[in-house]
């Protein structure tokens, strides 16, 4: 589901996830080491921007203003670009 449905970053892989209702989307990550999946929040359309530092997921939906007159930023540790 989405545009941008997986994110690797700061050492989680994440990605929007079908539930086995077959309606609920959720957004579930797991350590690039291979740990538990956990369900981390609801899914959107537009996808996953980017994963904290603290394993925190942000959506597209909450990224898109997040620098100042530009918009769909993307982030790669301490560069950001965004249209």
């Amino acid at each position: 589901m989405g545009n941008d449905p997986v994110a690797v970053q700061n050492g989680f892989v994440a990605w929007q996830k079908l539930q086995a209702d077959g309606v609920t989307w959720k957004v579930v990550r797991r350590s690039l080491t291979g740990s538990t999946i956990t369900v981390v929040r609801d899914a959107l359309p537009t996808g996953i921007s980017r994963i904290l530092a603290n394993g925190s997921i942000k959506l597209i939906d909450e990224d898109r203003t997040a620098v100042s007159g530009y918009t769909r930023p993307w982030f790669a540790v301490d560069l950001t670009v965004a249209e």
